[in-house]
């Protein structure tokens, strides 16, 4: 009579960057990087521009932009190009400084 020795699969290991095996992995976390990276890059430009403009650290943190303004032009930018139309090479986009009068 044989005997069939099977030996178990070694169990895979569950590391750290174990997700980094899956492609649509790889492909989220490398839009989120870019995304909050040029969030980042928005806010000190942004920054610059304000103390560049007025010269006073205050007003720093009482620019804000639109964000949902600037997804609804970017996606409209997006089916333009996908359907042939041309597009600005400039969208400008509201920005508004914080005072006590609109607070």
């Amino acid at each position: 009579m044989t005997q069939s020795s099977t030996t178990p699969e070694p169990k895979r290991r569950i590391g750290t960057l174990a997700a980094l095996q899956i492609r649509d992995y790889r492909w989220l976390l490398t839009g989120t990087v870019l995304s909050n990276a040029s969030i980042w890059i928005q806010q000190v430009t942004m920054g610059w521009l304000v103390y560049d403009l007025t010269g006073s650290g205050t007003m720093l943190g009482t620019v804000a932009q639109y964000p949902a303004e600037m997804g609804r032009i970017a996606v409209e930018s997006a089916l333009k190009i996908i359907n042939g139309e041309s597009v600005p090479e400039y969208v400008p986009v509201k920005i508004e400084m914080f005072t006590k009068a609109n607070l």
